[in-house]
């Protein structure tokens, strides 16, 4: 999957050299405890232009990500912030770089591909490759635009479907069935400044982190 990201985007590249993208802001696991999907990656490294696993979790570590700092905040707030250190996978829906959120879809329909919707079709299928190969315990999702795209992904040509959503207080959950497997996600709204309700997602996270574990410790 790696390789073929990239080199998807060197193609794009070719073609226009401000094209930027990053696919992992994380070690890969297999077997996760978190996977944190985001909508795309922001223009914070302006140079970024990879697909390479980082060495950790490195997004928490910077100013220039709200979200990261966010992220830091309510895992350490729900107690678990030794966890982020641990097998926990950080990507997007989409993995083309813009300055906001807003402008990945004016920058793809730019993009000169044949048949126009290349662009949404593989970042589609590359979302549900990733969720079946990290197999997380918990999905994270980074915001209400980015649920609905992997719910997009999730659904098209029936791969799977999305039950029981709840969205109240500007967080939401629910679960994602593909196959013979049932993934439990928690998410959250997003403003411009980041996170909303972040004490209310810290005691979601809390309530469902320790809910898995303890639903796995009594299976085995």
């Amino acid at each position: 999957m790696q390789k073929e990201i990239e080199q998807y985007f060197k193609s794009l590249a070719e073609k226009n050299e401000t094209i930027r993208y990053q696919f992992l802001f994380s070690p890969f696991y297999e077997n996760a405890d978190v996977l944190i999907l985001g909508f795309n990656p922001g223009m914070g490294d302006k140079y970024c232009a990879d697909v390479m696993e980082r060495t950790g979790l490195t997004y928490t570590k910077y100013d220039t990500y709200s979200t990261g700092r966010d992220t830091f905040y309510v895992f350490r707030k729900a107690g678990l912030e030794n966890v982020l250190e641990g097998r926990i996978v950080k990507s997007n829906v989409f993995h083309l770089a813009t300055r906001t959120a807003s402008q990945l879809y004016t920058t793809a329909k730019k993009i000169d591909e044949t048949p126009k919707w290349l662009f949404y079709k593989k970042h589609y299928e590359w979302t549900r490759e990733l969720i079946q190969k990290v197999a997380p315990k918990l999905i994270i999702i980074e915001g209400i635009r980015a649920y609905r795209e992997i719910k997009k992904a999730i659904e098209e040509n029936r791969f799977g479907q999305g039950i029981d959503f709840i969205d109240k207080t500007e967080i939401f959950q629910g679960k994602f069935e593909i196959g013979n497997r049932t993934f439990v996600f928690i998410g959250y709204h997003r403003a411009r400044h980041g996170m909303i309700n972040k004490d209310g997602f810290a005691e979601l996270l809390r309530e469902q982190y320790l809910q898995l574990n303890m639903l796995e410790e009594a299976t085995k």
